[in-house]
């Protein structure tokens, strides 16, 4: 089977803080999922995003301008928020630092 544009990240280091959080280059993937490990603490991501990759980071608001936020669980994957579809880089703030699986779909 052909998986093109796909790519899977394995351990993806996430903190409480947008800059010690690793970058995800979102512009050419089309979605994408994250799963949290069996074992996580991490129970919210706050979403930011940057205009390029390396650029500056801010709190990535929905339409109405609320924060986009997830509550999550241990063990789980869950959907990359379709609001941030349009975003070129992008990097999940949790609660508690860790690391999380990425898979990317262009």
């Amino acid at each position: 089977m052909l998986d093109r544009l796909s790519v899977t990240i394995t351990s993806h280091t996430v903190s409480t803080t947008a800059a010690t959080t690793d970058e995800i280059k979102f512009g050419p993937y089309a979605g994408g999922m994250i799963s949290i490990p069996v074992g996580s603490s991490i129970t919210t991501l706050t979403w930011n995003t940057a205009d390029e990759p390396g650029g500056t980071y801010l709190p990535a608001s929905d339409e109405g301008g609320a924060a986009i936020t997830q509550t999550v669980s241990a063990g789980k994957a869950y959907q990359i928020p379709t609001a941030l579809y349009g975003a070129r880089a992008i990097k999940p703030v949790v609660n508690s630092a860790g690391t999380v699986g990425l898979s990317l779909k262009g």
